[in-house]
């Protein structure tokens, strides 16, 4: 594994594991980053066109 994918995965361990260290199935990167200080700006009901 890379330096960055060491830092997701302690990340993901850290914010989005189960009691029994399984990575839940969706995962709230905005959450994570608020937990880690990181300022995250909301997008509201905000709509991406797909195609």
């Amino acid at each position: 594994m890379t330096t960055a994918s060491n830092i997701a995965h302690g990340l993901l361990l850290r914010h989005a594991a189960t009691p029994d260290h399984q990575l839940a199935l969706l995962v709230d990167l905005a959450a994570i980053a608020r937990a880690e200080g990181i300022d995250v700006p909301s997008v509201g009901d905000a709509c991406y066109p797909w195609g």
